[in-house]
């Protein structure tokens, strides 16, 4: 991360994570997750992909996101909501506006045919 950061022009964007069997993250997991997080952000502005649990993506991003400094901020990925299949439109006309305005960057790549075995997005 560290070679990575100094590479980087705007930021290092990171999927959300999730813990054991696809679960959110433990209390211990949490932590970890957290101190990583404001470690990588000591280095250069890091942004939160929603990824493939985008359904729960607001919980990540109200728990490490909303309380960070300003230079950790969301990447909102239209594809992997569409993946999901969640309403695009919907789920960014329901966020709240804490969310909304960390909301850096927004990947507008929407979701396309299966190549390769899985549904490219």
């Amino acid at each position: 991360m560290r070679r990575l950061a100094g590479a980087s022009d705007l930021a290092i964007i990171i999927h959300d994570d999730r813990g054991i069997n696809n679960k959110r993250l433990s209390t211990d997991e949490e932590q970890i997750f957290e101190e990583n997080l404001a470690e990588i952000s000591s280095f250069c502005s890091v942004s939160i992909e929603n990824a493939f649990n985008s359904g729960d993506a607001t919980w990540i991003w109200e728990r490490f996101v909303v309380p960070a400094p300003r230079n950790v901020s969301i990447t909102l990925d239209i594809g992997h909501l569409e993946s999901a299949d969640i309403d695009s439109i919907a789920f960014i006309g329901d966020l709240p506006e804490r969310i909304v305005e960390r909301i850096q960057f927004a990947y507008m790549h929407h979701k396309a045919e299966e190549r390769y075995g899985i549904e490219d997005h």
